[in-house]
């Protein structure tokens, strides 16, 4: 037959008490906002990481483009080009 919702509440009515649902509902909330800061944590982590990787970039486009040279006064605007929204919002 066809479960109706109803039947649902009852049942988790009888088996539930809302302190077990509230305890399942808080558990699983805790676990995913465990699992965001660890993430976040991981991500902190990586930042200097990131950002170096982003100046050898830098780096190595101003080698391959401007040759060697003068490569020291384009960094700054290789990194404009490279990242444009590196400057103040608009």
């Amino acid at each position: 037959g066809i479960i109706k919702i109803q039947d649902i509440f009852n049942f988790l009515e009888k088996n539930l008490s809302t302190d077990v649902l509230f305890s399942i509902i808080e558990r699983s909330v805790a676990e995913e906002l465990r699992g965001m800061r660890d993430y976040f944590g991981k991500f902190q982590q990586m930042l200097p990481t990131i950002i170096l990787l982003i100046i050898i970039f830098l780096i190595v486009y101003l080698v391959i483009t401007q040759g060697g040279g003068e490569t020291l006064s384009h960094i700054g605007e290789a990194a404009t080009k490279v990242i444009p929204n590196i400057g103040p919002p608009p």
